[in-house]
């Protein structure tokens, strides 16, 4: 079993002005660790009121379907999800 532990640090700054960062340490396959960083992310965003409630079901339906099928990059697709407005 790998253990992957991933940084990414969001495109905003936290109210006290640091850089935010979603982190997430997963035993397995790199892209479950992916899409844990990527939830972490939103989890982070959502507690900063920057996404908005339309795209919930979205996310959801997305994870879901991330984890089940491999893509290239599920990460970046659930961030940019998150991020769409």
């Amino acid at each position: 079993m790998v253990h992957f532990i991933l940084f990414d640090r969001l495109p905003v700054d936290s109210p006290t002005g640091e850089p935010l960062i979603a982190e997430a340490e997963v035993m397995g396959k790199k892209r479950d660790a992916v899409v844990a960083c990527a939830l972490e992310a939103c989890r982070l965003l959502d507690k900063m009121g920057m996404l908005r409630k339309a795209q919930q079901g979205k996310f959801t339906d997305y994870l879901t379907r991330a984890v089940s099928s491999p893509t290239s990059d599920p990460g970046k697709e659930v961030l940019g999800l998150c991020l769409r407005g």
